[in-house]
């Protein structure tokens, strides 16, 4: 077989390894599976590795995929019946940053608005077609970020523009790098393959439950800002947008941007907010933009030891201690006109931050570092509430933001107003009565007792009820007394959509403003926004419809 033979790259599914088998063997399994000779193989990538928990005969063991790049030549028996199968198929086309940039399209200035992970690979992707790119964010970059958020830890005085949602990286920063959910879109792999070359771990694009860590995201994300500085980027720090300067329409273009620190012309712009800077979503609104509401999630973060859910999951066995701290996704469906419910954002060995910008509210968040060293478990346990729901707040697009500062207002009202938490154990949310005594915790200020079962909107209460008793038949323990309900988590995803064109991104009644990512509504976690940023300037740079909408959706809920 020469150099030139054309090639074909398949994916095969379902192949078993054991816990304490290096990776290396699944080639060779491979190629047994489907009659080959190890030489056939031109290429192997490691596509997903995914832990079977059951504890069957044989033991846990993990189960992959893998894609084989396969001459076009002979196909074995083993190789049909694994196509009959199903076993194997046509691996999905991996894609590119790199697009054709029409000649009138080359080396536009665009201001990208937020450095989290849509902005960022926004960023990225316009920077290494030739864009002349400028990113502010409102917050401080990594080095400075972190000595303020420590300040708050301290002080209990959050600042308003520096903190665990605003600076470099955004809210994922402080929420450790979880890529439990992947999107349906070509352009995961460089995504992931990218933050590998900034220091991830080397199985982040095939773990199923990828987590990059705290720890890690600090040393990673300076190494994505330098790469994309070599390529031309500028980043403003600590520069805030205040009002887009157009000329007037229809559509209306943005000619410039008015920020804290003076007005930078653009030919366009791409505004990755994030799910939390509802001041800018005011401002935008004033000046045309379009806003709906949306459907969002709100709830709880729920702790436990952390060596319960390790045992609840794995046993007590060898093979516990070959895993590590174990993690859950847990699903509590809607059923006979009760909402469900989810785990969402779950940090084995991790600890509850409070993740807050304005004073006088609170909301919580999880995060955990690479080591997960902490003796805690935590995670949000969520459900959905629609406009129909959070009504009685108004009825234009913001509404859901009212809903959610109420909430965060009474809970941090409730917790003694100083950051402090109210906290329920779970018999004691199911009986409706408080919890007495001392509540242990790694929640940053501590917590005392409150009753979150009457905190809660009433949809809100009895789909968390409802699917505490069903987690518990999942996992033993996790409604009994060792589980702490710390609350509110009210940000897992934001309240409204911006309004945008499905073919050329564009704002609606706008010719060159991109919304993107969660705070524009369109992602729900660390890929998706990365995904939706990427693309978004895919089109930007090509204004060409084939590239414009692959079809992103997040598997399995939320990052």
């Amino acid at each position: 077989m020469t150099a030139s033979t054309p090639t074909c790259t398949f994916r095969l599914s379902g192949l078993e390894l054991g816990l304490d088998e290096p990776e290396s063997a699944l080639r060779q399994r491979a190629c047994a599976r489907l009659g080959l000779e190890l030489g056939e193989l031109r290429g192997f990538r490691m596509a997903k590795k995914s832990l079977d928990a059951r504890r069957r005969r044989g033991g846990m063991r993990y189960v992959c995929s893998v894609d084989l790049v396969l001459g076009d030549g002979r196909r074995t028996s083993g190789f049909k019946r694994a196509l009959r199968s199903g076993r194997l198929s046509a691996a999905p086309v991996v894609g590119s940053f790199e697009v054709e940039v029409p000649p009138e399209r080359r080396g536009r200035r665009v201001v990208v608005v937020g450095s989290g992970p849509a902005g960022i690979f926004a960023a990225l992707v316009l920077a290494r077609n030739g864009a002349r790119v400028t990113v502010i964010d409102r917050g401080a970059r990594l080095e400075q970020r972190g000595p303020r958020v420590v300040a708050f830890h301290r002080g209990r005085t959050p600042d308003p523009e520096t903190n665990l949602l605003f600076g470099e990286g955004g809210a994922g920063t402080y929420s450790d790098g979880k890529l439990y959910s992947r999107v349906d879109d070509a352009l995961e792999v460089p995504i992931l393959e990218e933050l590998v070359a900034c220091g991830a771990p080397a199985s982040l694009p095939y773990d199923a439950r990828a987590h990059i860590g705290t720890d890690r995201l600090h040393r990673i994300l300076p190494e994505l800002r330098a790469r994309l500085v070599a390529l031309g980027t500028e980043f403003l720090w600590e520069t805030r947008l205040e009002a887009l300067v157009t000329l007037a329409g229809p559509p209306r273009v943005v000619r410039a941007v008015r920020t804290t620190h003076g007005e930078l012309p653009c030919d366009d712009v791409v505004l990755a907010t994030g799910h939390s800077a509802r001041d800018t979503w005011a401002r935008l609104a004033e000046q045309g933009v379009v806003f709906e509401a949306k459907p969002f999630q709100l709830g709880v973060r729920i702790e436990h030891p952390q060596e319960l859910v390790t045992r609840g999951r794995f046993g007590h066995g060898d093979e516990a201690a070959l895993l590590g701290p174990a993690a859950y996704n847990l699903v509590c469906r809607a059923g006979s006109g009760e909402p469900g419910a989810f785990s969402f954002c779950m940090c084995p060995g991790g600890k509850i931050v409070a993740s807050v910008n304005e004073a006088g509210l609170l909301c919580t968040n999880g995060m955990s570092n690479s080591t997960h060293s902490s003796p805690w478990a935590n995670a949000a346990i969520v459900t959905t509430f629609g406009p129909d729901d959070y009504a009685a707040y108004g009825a234009g697009p913001f509404a859901g933001v009212a809903f959610q500062r109420s909430l965060e207002r009474a809970f941090f009202e409730a917790g003694g107003g100083d950051y402090t938490a109210p906290a329920q154990r779970v018999p004691d949310f199911l009986a409706g009565r408080e919890s007495a005594g001392s509540l242990a915790t790694s929640y940053t200020f501590g917590a005392r007792p409150g009753r979150i079962d009457l905190l809660l909107p009433e949809r809100g209460r009895r789909a968390l009820a409802r699917a505490l008793v069903r987690f518990d038949d999942m996992l033993a323990g996790f409604a009994g007394p060792e589980g702490l309900l710390v609350g509110v988590e009210a940000r897992s995803s934001g309240p409204v959509r911006m309004t945008r064109d499905r073919v050329t991104r564009t704002a609606a009644g706008f010719e060159n403003l991109y919304p993107v990512g969660e705070g524009a509504g369109y992602a729900g976690g660390i890929m998706s926004a990365a995904v939706d940023g990427a693309r978004s300037a895919q089109v930007l740079l090509t204004t060409d419809s084939r590239v414009c909408d692959s079809g992103v959706r997040p598997r399995g809920g939320l990052d």
